[in-house]
């Protein structure tokens, strides 16, 4: 589990008045006042982020389907002789962005294993409700950006992105491999419908990451507050929800938060 995070600003209390403009009162209400969105990976009885918005995040201005074809979801291969494989990907070529591009490798009803060599830059917003996203990093570096902030990564970062995070990733260089002699990005991905966490047998009875566990808190990074997205403006989202896709459009941009605090962000 991540540990406790608090960025930009935030009430005292959780579910009081953050006042949008604290200095001015009239007739002993304030101004305006910011949007309180409680976000969770499995409801109230498992952790959560409270995050403060500029304007109501629940506004949609209307809902399209994407086609399959759209989503790049490959069809089921026929059933066959139980046997091994040897599953060559080191040569996939450079296909679509970060959704598009996803080429699913292995996959059951809890988790899909994808390849995927990003073509382009992510042209919209992206939001995973029925899965935690995990991104392995082989090659390529840039910053991943959501309401929680921007988190930088490099090669072999481990990105974890919970369900419904709203995210957009920009990387530094998309190159192919022909131009400037550069390799092409490419990422290992894991989409997993039970919750991503640490396993109980790297933690001690505190809570704290064992002493012979492979990893611990010093190598968590969570995002860097970022200054609010003020636009008032139709903003497309892909939203995936039961291996289906649509576009949500909402009324503004959903990076508009002035602080949270929790222990769920990427």
């Amino acid at each position: 589990m991540p540990i406790y995070l608090q960025r930009g600003i935030i009430p005292k209390k959780r579910h009081t008045i953050l006042p949008a403009n604290p200095g001015f009162r009239q007739n002993g209400i304030y101004e305006g006042i910011h949007y309180e969105e409680v976000v969770t990976t499995a409801g109230f009885s498992r952790a959560y982020s409270i995050v403060y918005h500029l304007r109501p995040p629940t506004r949609v201005r209307k809902i399209e389907s994407l086609t399959p074809e759209s989503q790049g979801i490959r069809a089921e291969a026929p059933l066959r002789e139980l046997r091994h494989y040897h599953l060559k990907t080191g040569k996939i070529a450079q296909e679509g962005d970060l959704l598009s591009g996803r080429i699913p490798v292995l996959q059951n009803n809890e988790v899909i294993i994808s390849r995927c060599r990003p073509k382009v830059q992510m042209r919209e917003l992206f939001r995973n409700a029925s899965a935690d996203e995990l991104i392995f990093v082989h090659r390529g570096s840039g910053t991943l950006r959501s309401m929680f902030g921007s988190l930088p990564f490099r090669p072999y970062d481990y990105i974890m992105i919970p369900r419904t995070t709203t995210y957009q990733i920009e990387f530094d260089s998309i190159d192919s491999p022909s131009d400037q002699g550069q390799m092409p990005i490419d990422l290992l991905i894991i989409e997993a419908t039970g919750n991503i966490e640490i396993p109980k047998r790297y933690l001690n009875p505190d809570g704290q990451i064992r002493l012979g566990a492979p990893y611990c808190e010093r190598d968590f990074h969570g995002p860097m507050q970022t200054d609010p997205i003020d636009l008032d403006t139709e903003t497309p989202v892909v939203i995936q929800a039961n291996g289906q896709r649509s576009r949500y459009v909402l009324a503004n941009h959903p990076f508009d938060v002035v602080g949270w605090d929790g222990m769920v962000y990427p």
